[in-house]
Order: C-alpha cells, then sequence, then structure tokens
C-alpha cells in the first residue's frame, strides 16, 4: 500500500507550469506535505520511501523555477511464487592449493558439482551439494627431516582427487545471487612412490556469487564463482595442512 501511495505522489503532475510564479510554491508544499507524511510513518523504512518520493524545488537566475521528479520507485514482485525444488550441475575450471608444513602445492584442475536445493521464499534458497576438483602439481616441492637437524628437499609429482559435501543458502535476486555454505572435504592422493595413498578430511567453508547469462524456459545458465577454504578435522590430517580453491563453472539450473 506505501508503494502505491508513493507512486501516485511520484506521478502527479506538477501543480504550476513549470516558470510560472506559484510553481516554487507549490513544490515546496508538497515537500512539506511529504515530509509531514513521513514524520509519521511506523518504520525507518516507510519514512525513507516517503522521503525518496520528495521532488526537487529550483529557481534560475531567470526567475525561471525547475521541478524535478524523483525516479518512480521499484514496483516489487507480485508474481505467483511458491516453494519449489530445484536441481543444478556446474562444469568448470579450479585453481587450488594445498599448504602444509612440509611444502605447497597449487596447480590449475577440473571441477564437477551437482545440486540439489529448495526455493523457500522469492529470495531464498537452500541446497546440498557434492563437487569433485582435481588438484595436480607435478613440482611439488617439500621438505623432509632425513636426520638429527637435517632436512632434504624433493621434488614430486603430486595429483589429488577433492570431494566437497555439503549445505549452502543462496540470496537471489532478478537471476543473480550469492551465498555461502559449510561442510565437509576429503582428499584423496599420492605425493610420491614411496608413500602409500593417503585420504584427509577436513572442515570446509565456501562462498559463491553467479550472473544469470540466459533463460530458456525453466532451465537456467548462469557464470558461477566460488571460493573454497579447509582446515584438517582434528587427527585426520598432518598438522598445518589446509586447502583453498577459487572456482569459475557453468551452471545449468532446472
Amino acid at each position: 500500500m506505501r508503494w502505491a501511495i508513493a507512486w501516485l505522489l511520484v506521478a502527479a503532475p506538477a501543480w504550476a507550469q513549470p516558470g510560472s510564479t506559484d510553481a516554487l510554491a507549490e513544490c515546496k508544499a508538497r515537500r512539506h506535505a511529504i515530509a509531514e507524511q513521513a514524520s509519521k510513518a511506523a518504520t525507518a523504512d516507510a519514512r525513507a520511501a516517503l522521503s525518496a518520493t520528495m521532488p526537487e524545488c529550483h529557481q534560475r537566475e531567470d526567475g525561471a523555477v525547475e521541478v524535478i521528479e524523483p525516479p518512480a520507485p521499484e514496483r516489487p514482485d507480485t508474481s505467483p511464487f511458491a516453494p519449489h525444488v530445484e536441481l543444478a550441475g556446474e562444469l568448470g575450471l579450479a585453481m587450488s592449493t594445498m599448504i602444509d608444513n612440509s611444502g605447497n602445492a597449487a596447480g590449475l584442475g577440473s571441477f564437477f558439482e551437482i545440486e540439489g536445493g529448495y526455493w523457500l521464499r522469492r529470495h531464498v534458497s537452500a541446497a546440498v551439494f557434492a563437487s569433485y576438483t582435481s588438484l595436480h602439481d607435478s613440482e611439488y616441492t617439500a621438505l623432509f627431516p632425513t636426520g638429527p637437524g637435517r632436512l632434504s628437499e624433493g621434488i614430486y609429482d603430486l595429483q589429488d582427487r577433492v570431494y566437497d559435501f555439503g549445505v549452502r543458502v543462496d540470496w537471489r535476486y532478478r537471476g543473480a545471487s550469492a551465498g555461502a555454505g559449510l561442510g565437509t572435504e576429503l582428499e584423496q592422493g599420492k605425493a610420491y612412490a614411496m608413500y602409500s595413498s593417503y585420504t584427509f578430511a577436513y572442515a570446509a567453508g565456501n562462498v559463491s556469487a553467479a550472473l544469470p547469462l540466459f533463460k530458456l524456459r525453466r532451465t537456467a545458465v548462469e557464470l558461477r564463482a566460488t571460493g573454497t577454504f579447509s582446515v584438517p578435522h582434528v587427527g585426520t590430517a598432518p598438522g598445518g595442512r589446509e586447502l583453498a580453491s577459487g572456482r569459475l563453472a557453468i551452471a545449468v539450473r532446472y
């Protein structure tokens, strides 16, 4: 109802032609009426909405009066909405890094994610997801103790597979979205021949943002960027070991 009142105030034509002797007084009277109405509003948001409808009143040096109307307020989306399930898949690339007390590894690899979500409200959705990321660094340099007070440097071919499982909440507006999530990350790999394969578990967090590319009926295609950071669960990975990645993908939602 408030937006409708604001729209009528904005859309109302000037009460006198710009440049007439009464135009400035009438413009100021409109401002005063809006200010008085805003002072009686129940909430700060309602006061701000009404104040934004005030016209600007200017009298030039030649005596002409100019009344500048504010832009029309954006109409709320009143289209029908019902909570519903959504499925999505992403395919792209990930720049990942692994940091621990022995050395650092980094590499560009593939990224894939599947997601099942539920739109709770018009602008809010929640989802569970599972993803796969590859990390390959053929020049992983690490230091290892070889005796009392002695360290030896080696270069190894590190090949990791990283799996993410978690939940995410997104805020959506006009096809764009921003969100954050929490979950678990599993790292599986082998750094060099003398060591057996390993599996480490991490607590992971992520933030993401997406921009719409196009939509075809109920299928939407978007460009999505995601950043992740994870630290090991107690006792499940070497101390100081951390994983981070930046991911860019094309997402298809249905």
